[in-house]
């Protein structure tokens, strides 16, 4: 029978677990409230499960119990005494011995059922047969995706154990799963959740533990999950409708069915030429989606602005320095507006701080999300110029702002650097009394106060 090994590794292993957010306990905590109204006659009724007396020490009884119910064999006695000896030195405890017979190749080969391993548990573990609610909390468990160590986990922490360990004088000790879907309920039920809604079917090994992982350790956002199964080559393979594509983003992302004002509102959507790539974001960024990711510990993670076409003209033309005003130094406010007029927006005119001045409404101090095409006002340069009217760029996207600093071509530069090199200088002689000192970048807006989508 293969020895503990691995188990022994993993029963040291640090890990939390979340309730399951449609029990009102865990399964284990169900146990230890019923221990507390249980007789003492009663209590020792839980050994029953015996196939033979005992009859010899404690600890071997112990062991050999573990062979008639687990491996449902008699052992031979250097097996039992190998065992023994673990436990009496103190070199493995209860649980860790349990662990090492149901997680043995010997038990493994038996192939048992989600059922049928749960009745093993209860009967080895706790010493009496399942009671139907504990049972079908454990099986909910395992159809999640906890694995088989996660439920083990439960049961060998349970005071019921406790009991069973005290009446062979064997030091319980404690078992940790160390698989990551056992790591947090809720955050496992969520990825099981988009592979039954989404994909229609149960999940996958491999795939619910590489989805998981990548939830809990903050790689990915729940926006990013779901858009991986959306537009997954097995979903997209589906060729689901229109119709089919709105009532599944109602199911998972709104988890109903679709209301008739929402249902003509998102199909008028995709009707009128809306990607549905769009259309998910759209229930991404909802209210419900957001309070749905935030049930279960999820980051729903941030929604990027739609670029308008009028939007991205204007980076494209801000990119090539292509508006009607050349970049020479000193006209970085004109610069943009000619990028602006190129653009066929107008010519919004002014310095850098008149844009914030008088349309600093349509904007935003907010630098985590701005939008393709606005202008970014900063502080300027330390020169007397950029102490009085500041300097503007028109952002491109991906964190790069195009600007004039002269030489008559077009400036790319990061947010960072922007701030750093071209806003280094504070507002010192500024006209507007309200910005008079301020440094670094004051925000973004959009030209003339009208935005660009």
């Amino acid at each position: 029978m293969k020895k503990l090994g691995v188990w022994l590794l993993v029963s040291m292993m640090v890990v939390s677990a979340v309730r399951p957010a449609e029990a009102a306990v865990w399964p284990e905590e169900a146990m230890a409230q019923a221990d507390t109204v249980r007789t003492e006659e009663e209590a020792s009724e839980i050994l029953s499960v015996e196939v033979q007396a005992r009859s010899g020490s404690p600890v071997q009884d112990y062991v050999t119990r573990l062979y008639q119910v687990v491996l449902d064999r008699t052992p031979r006695a250097d097996e039992v005494s190998d065992w023994e000896s673990r436990l009496v030195s103190g070199a493995n405890t209860g649980a860790e011995v349990a662990a090492g017979f149901v997680f043995s190749d010997e038990y493994q080969r038996k192939n048992t059922s989600d059922e049928a391993y749960v009745d093993m548990l209860y009967r080895t573990l706790l010493g009496r047969e399942p009671d139907a609610g504990g049972k079908a909390d454990w099986l909910g468990w395992l159809s999640v995706g906890i694995s088989r160590s996660g439920v083990f986990a439960g049961f060998a922490n349970s005071a019921e154990f406790q009991r069973i360990c005290d009446s062979y004088g064997v030091e319980r000790g404690s078992f940790t799963s160390g698989e990551i879907v056992d790591r947090n309920y809720d955050v496992t039920a969520f990825v099981s959740r988009m592979y039954t809604v989404v994909l229609n079917r149960s999940w996958d090994r491999g795939g619910l533990y590489d989805w998981t992982g990548l939830l809990l350790n903050h790689e990915i956002s729940g926006r990013d999950l779901a858009r991986g199964f959306f537009f997954s080559a097995e979903f997209q393979r589906k060729n689901v409708s229109n119709e089919e594509f709105v009532r599944i983003c109602y199911r998972t992302c709104l988890n109903r069915e679709p209301d008739e004002e929402g249902w003509n509102t998102w199909m008028g959507q995709l009707q009128s030429g809306a990607s549905r790539e769009s259309v998910l974001d759209g229930f991404i960024g909802s209210r419900e989606y957001t309070a749905l990711c935030q049930e279960y510990g999820i980051e729903r993670g941030s929604i990027p602005s739609a670029v308008s076409s009028l939007q991205q003209r204007v980076a494209d033309i801000a990119e090539s320095n292509s508006g009607t005003v050349a970049a020479v130094h000193g006209r970085c406010a004109a610069w943009v507006s000619g990028v602006y007029e190129a653009a066929g927006v107008g010519y919004p005119g002014g310095n850098a701080i008149d844009y914030w001045h008088y349309w600093k409404d349509s904007g935003s101090t907010d630098l985590s999300n701005i939008p393709v095409g606005a202008a970014v006002v900063g502080s300027g340069s330390t020169s007397s110029s950029g102490r009085t009217y500041g300097h503007v760029g028109i952002y491109l996207g991906g964190g790069r702002i195009a600007h004039n600093v002269g030489g008559n071509h077009v400036t790319i530069s990061s947010l960072e650097e922007f701030e750093d090199y071209y806003c280094e200088g504070n507002l010192s002689q500024c006209p507007y009394s309200a910005y008079r000192g301020m440094q670094g970048i004051l925000g973004w807006v959009w030209p003339n106060g009208q935005a660009l989508n």
